[in-house]
């Protein structure tokens, strides 16, 4: 099974392409303070549901969940573990 350890690097890589900006810890806080307004979010949801092959239901999306670098690599792996409960992503 993957862990955050495994998932937290590519997490990274991915804000980093999405922001066009370092960050400097995993546990900055990328909604507070407008680091990620709502079009880069969208495309964090888009190229992080494509790197991992997960689907993220937008009817229960919680925002907290992407605060920061770790929270989001803590739910893909969770995504990752679950059985797949929605149909697969169509890229």
């Amino acid at each position: 099974m993957t862990g955050v350890a495994d998932i937290g690097p590519r997490v990274t890589q991915i804000v980093r392409d999405v922001l066009q900006a370092e960050v400097d810890s995993d546990d900055v806080d990328l909604l507070d303070g407008a680091v990620l307004d709502s079009l880069m979010f969208v495309e964090l949801l888009h190229d992080l549901q494509v790197e991992f092959s997960v689907e993220i239901p937008l009817d229960e999306l919680d925002l907290d969940n992407f605060r920061t670098i770790h929270r989001i690599a803590r739910y893909i792996q969770l995504l990752c573990s679950e059985p797949a409960q929605h149909a697969p992503l169509v890229t």
